[in-house]
């Protein structure tokens, strides 16, 4: 039994392989380019907008608590007795 096995192994090595290949491609269709790729760059583009936008407004915020906290003190030592 190991003979015969080893003898259809090598048959079988030996053998050329089917062309599935030319099969696989014959039942594959022409894919067109989706459309849905504008959209997707219109909708990064207005994210990393949001985002600029978003940054902008909390760095403008924090700008104007600063600059009330800097008036605050430069009052108060202006008005304090040395």
């Amino acid at each position: 039994m190991s003979k015969d096995l080893e003898k259809e192994y090598k048959a079988l090595m030996d053998s050329e392989a089917p062309n599935l290949w030319a099969r696989i491609e014959a039942g594959l269709e022409e894919k067109e380019k989706p459309a849905g790729r504008k959209w997707y760059r219109i909708k990064l583009w207005a994210g990393l907008a949001a985002a600029c936008a978003c940054a902008a407004a909390s760095m403008y915020s924090c700008y104007e608590e600063l600059s009330a906290d800097c008036q605050r003190k430069c009052v108060h030592s202006r008005t304090s007795p040395k």
